[in-house]
C-alpha cells in the first residue's frame, strides 16, 4: 500500500511541476496544518531474542487540511516512525511504524463520502485472556474503510460503506503464531410512506483466522466463516399513545474449521410489538416473536462474541414462538410496579417444550433513607409438566458520604433466570463497591473492590467468577497506585481470545477452555519539579489454561520506567523497560527482553 501511495504521490507531484498554473491553482485552494515531534536519542537491547545497540530517529505528525472548502474535500493523516517504545509515550515493546488516515467529500451534498486506511509495522498488542491482563505478542496490520451515501430528494436515502482488515502477531514466549483478516459491507436505505418509518439493511462479511495451538490443542486451528443478514423494520404511531413496530430478518452463515466437514446455517426471524399509555402513569405492552432454526440462534450468540459456530446437538429442525404481556404503573415519581406474562413454545432434539414465565417487579428510585435505591423482580415458572420453582432478579444501589468519605456500591443478584433455552436457567450475582476521600488540601485516597459469579443452574462446573481490588494515593503531584485481580471459570476460544460472552447451555465440554488466573500491578508517578515527570509500573500475571487435550502454564512480568522533561518546544526521554513472558505448551522457551532508551525531542509546526 504504501509503494502505491508513493507512486500516486510521485505521479502528482510531476503533474504539478509540468504546469506552472495549474499548479499555482492546485496549492492556492489547497489548505493544510501540519506539527508534529522529530526524536533522536540513543537505545539498546538484550535478552534471549536479540540484542543489540542503536542510534535512532524517529517522528510522528498530525496533518489535516481540505482542499478548496472542507464541505468539498476534507482530510487527516497521522504518520509516525520509530515511535512506539515502552519507554516513550506509546509504552510499547518494540519500535513501530505506521499510519492512520482518512478523508471525507462532498459534505452536505446528495453524495458524501468517505475514505480511510491504516496500516501498523512490529506494533504491540494482546490476545485476550479472561479477567486477567492478556497475553503480549507482537505484529502487524492493515485496515481498509470506504463509505458513500445518496441522498437525493424525494427518494429513499442509501448508504454503503465497506471495511476490510488483516493483520498477524506471534505470543512472545510461544512459537505459535496467529494471523486473521475480514471484510464488511453495509448497505442501508430508510423512507417515511404514509406515516409508516421503513428500514431496509443488508450486511455481508467474512472471517479466516487461525488461534494459537497452546489454547486449542490443535495443530494450526484455522477457521473460516462468512455470511449474510438482510432485514426490513417498519414502524407506525398508534391511538392512545400507542406505537407499533414489527421486523423481518434472515440470516445466512457458514462455517468450517481445518479438519472438519462445517455448517451452514439459516435463520428466519419474525417480530413485532406494541405499547399504550391510556393514562399518564400507565403503560401496556405485548410483543411476539418467531424463529425457525433455535439452533442457528444459540450459533448466533456465539458469532457475536467472536467465536466460532458449534454443534448445539439440538438436531436438525428446531424452532421456537415467543408471546409476551406486561403491564406497568407508576405509583409515584420514584416508585412504580410491573407485571409480566410470557408463554414459549419451543421445539429441538424430537422434543416439543413449552412453559409460561410470571414475573412482578417493585422499583424505587428515590433514595431510602438517604443511602438506597433498588429494584426487585420474582419469577414463577409452570410448564406443561407442572410448576418450574420460582425465581428473582433484584438490583440495590447504595450512595453516602459519611464525614468526607463517598462510598458507592451496587450488588445485582439473579435466581434461576431462563435462559434462550426453557430447559435452562441461569444464576448471577455482581458487585462492586467505591470509597474515595480527600484528608488534606494535599492528600487524597481512593479504592475499591468489584466481583462477578454466574453459571448455568443446571449444569455443575459451569461457574465463571472473578474478583478485583484497588487502591491510590495521591499527595500533590506523587501517585501511587495498586489492584489485584483474579478470575477462573469455562470459556470458549475466538479470534480475540478467550471469551465468556458466547457460553450457551449446549456447548459440548470438547469446545470448552478451562482457565484460572490472577494478576496485580503497581505504579507510582511524580512531578517534583515544574515539566518534569517520572513514572514506574510493575504487572505480574499468573494463569493457566486446560482444553482437551492440552495445558498451559503462563507467566508474564513488565517492568517500565521512564523520565521525560520539557523546556519550550525541547523534551528529554528517558527509561527502562524489562518484558518477560513464558508459556509452558507454547512450543518455545519463555521470551526475555530488556531495554533502555535515552533521546531528546522537538515540536514543529510543519505549516
Amino acid at each position: 500500500m504504501f509503494k502505491f501511495l508513493q507512486f500516486w504521490l510521485t505521479v502528482m507531484v510531476l503533474v504539478l511541476l509540468s504546469a506552472p498554473p495549474a499548479r499555482a491553482q492546485f496549492l492556492q485552494n489547497l489548505h493544510l496544518n501540519g506539527s508534529g515531534d522529530l526524536s533522536a536519542g540513543y537505545s539498546a537491547s538484550f535478552g534471549d531474542q536479540s540484542s543489540g545497540h542503536e542510534l535512532d530517529l524517529g517522528g510522528d505528525a498530525a496533518i489535516n487540511g481540505y482542499y478548496y472548502t472542507p464541505a468539498f474535500a476534507s482530510f487527516n493523516i497521522l504518520p509516525y516512525y520509530n515511535q512506539s517504545r515502552a519507554n516513550s509515550n506509546f509504552q510499547s515493546i518494540g519500535d513501530s511504524s505506521g499510519v492512520s488516515s482518512s478523508a471525507s467529500f462532498f459534505t452536505g451534498s446528495h453524495f458524501p463520502g468517505s475514505i480511510g486506511f491504516s496500516k501498523t509495522y512490529n506494533s504491540t498488542g494482546t490476545y485476550g485472556e479472561v479477567g486477567t491482563p492478556n497475553f503480549t505478542t507482537h505484529g502487524d496490520g492493515t485496515g481498509y474503510s470506504i463509505g458513500w451515501s445518496a441522498l437525493l430528494p424525494n427518494l429513499p436515502p442509501l448508504t454503503v460503506s465497506y471495511t476490510a482488515s488483516s493483520g498477524s502477531s506471534d505470543i512472545y514466549g510461544s512459537s505459535a503464531h496467529s494471523s486473521s483478516t475480514g471484510h464488511t459491507w453495509n448497505v442501508r436505505s430508510s423512507y417515511v410512506l404514509a406515516g409508516f418509518k421503513l428500514n431496509a439493511f443488508f450486511t455481508e462479511g467474512g472471517t479466516h483466522g487461525d488461534v494459537p495451538s497452546f489454547l486449542s490443542g490443535e495443530a494450526n486451528q484455522i477457521s473460516d466463516s462468512s455470511g449474510h443478514t438482510e432485514g426490513i423494520n417498519v414502524s407506525h404511531r398508534l391511538p392512545v399513545q400507542g406505537f407499533f413496530a414489527a421486523s423481518y430478518m434472515r440470516s445466512s452463515y457458514s462455517s468450517s474449521e481445518l479438519g472438519t466437514t462445517g455448517s451452514e446455517n439459516t435463520v428466519d426471524t419474525i417480530s413485532a410489538n406494541a405499547s399504550f399509555r391510556p393514562m399518564p402513569r400507565l403503560t401496556i405492552t405485548t410483543n411476539t416473536s418467531y424463529s425457525d432454526n433455535l439452533s442457528g440462534s444459540l450459533n448466533e450468540q456465539i458469532i457475536s462474541s467472536g467465536g466460532t459456530p458449534v454443534n448445539t446437538n439440538l438436531g436438525s429442525t428446531s424452532r421456537s414462538f415467543t408471546v409476551n404481556g406486561g403491564i406497568g404503573y407508576a405509583i409515584s415519581t420514584n416508585m412504580g410496579a410491573q407485571a409480566n406474562v410470557s408463554r414459549q413454545v419451543q421445539y429441538y432434539a424430537g422434543t416439543s417444550y413449552a412453559a409460561t414465565f410470571m414475573s412482578g417487579t417493585i422499583y424505587y428510585n428515590r433514595k431510602l433513607w438517604d443511602m438506597f435505591t433498588f429494584s426487585v423482580s420474582g419469577l414463577d415458572e409452570a410448564t406443561d409438566a407442572g410448576n418450574g420453582g420460582l425465581g428473582m432478579q433484584g438490583n440495590i444501589n447504595f450512595s453516602k458520604r459519611f464525614k468526607g468519605w463517598d462510598t458507592d456500591a451496587t450488588v445485582s443478584y439473579a435466581q434461576d433466570v431462563q435462559t434462550l433455552l426453557i430447559t435452562y436457567t441461569t444464576s448471577y450475582v455482581n458487585y462492586n463497591g467505591h470509597v474515595r476521600r480527600r484528608l488534606t488540601r494535599r492528600l487524597s485516597v481512593n479504592g475499591g473492590f468489584g466481583g462477578s459469579h454466574s453459571g448455568f443452574t443446571q449444569q455443575a462446573g459451569t461457574t465463571n467468577r472473578s474478583e478485583s481490588v484497588f487502591g491510590s494515593v495521591g499527595y500533590g503531584t506523587y501517585n501511587f497506585t495498586g489492584n489485584y485481580t483474579t478470575s477462573s471459570g469455562i470459556s470458549v476460544l475466538t479470534a480475540n481470545g478467550l471469551s465468556t460472552g458466547g457460553l450457551t447451555p449446549v456447548i459440548s465440554p470438547l469446545d470448552q477452555i478451562v482457565y484460572n488466573g490472577t494478576g496485580y500491578s503497581v505504579s507510582a508517578s511524580a512531578s517534583p519539579i515544574r515539566k518534569l515527570t517520572l513514572s514506574a509500573t510493575y504487572a505480574n500475571t499468573r494463569s493457566s489454561t486446560i482444553a482437551s487435550s492440552v495445558s498451559s502454564l503462563n507467566l508474564t512480568t513488565s517492568f517500565n520506567s521512564q523520565l521525560q522533561y520539557r523546556v519550550r518546544r525541547m523534551g528529554f526521554m528517558a527509561g527502562f523497560t524489562r518484558f518477560s513472558q513464558g508459556i509452558s505448551a507454547g512450543g518455545a522457551p519463555a521470551a526475555a527482553i530488556s531495554s533502555y532508551y535515552v533521546g531528546i525531542n522537538r515540536w514543529i509546526n510543519f505549516f
